[in-house]
C-alpha cells in the first residue's frame, strides 16, 4: 500500500487553487495532514484505493 507524502511530491501541496482532485487508482491507503493546505478543494475522488476504511478527512 502506497501513502501519498509531501516528501515524494513536494510541490503538489502548494497547488492551493485546485478545485477537483482525482488520486484514483494509486493504491493509496493515508492522506497526509497536507492536504488540508488544499484550501479551495471541493472534489476529492479516492476511490479504488487501497485501503479506504478509515480515511478522515482532516480540517473540520
Amino acid at each position: 500500500m502506497k501513502r501519498l507524502a509531501n516528501s515524494e511530491s513536494p510541490n503538489f501541496f502548494r497547488l492551493v487553487q485546485l478545485r477537483t482532485v482525482t488520486l484514483s487508482d494509486n493504491e493509496i491507503s493515508k492522506l497526509p495532514p497536507d492536504v488540508a493546505q488544499l484550501v479551495n478543494m471541493v472534489e476529492l475522488d479516492i476511490s479504488r484505493n487501497g485501503y479506504q476504511q478509515g480515511l478522515r478527512s482532516y480540517g473540520t
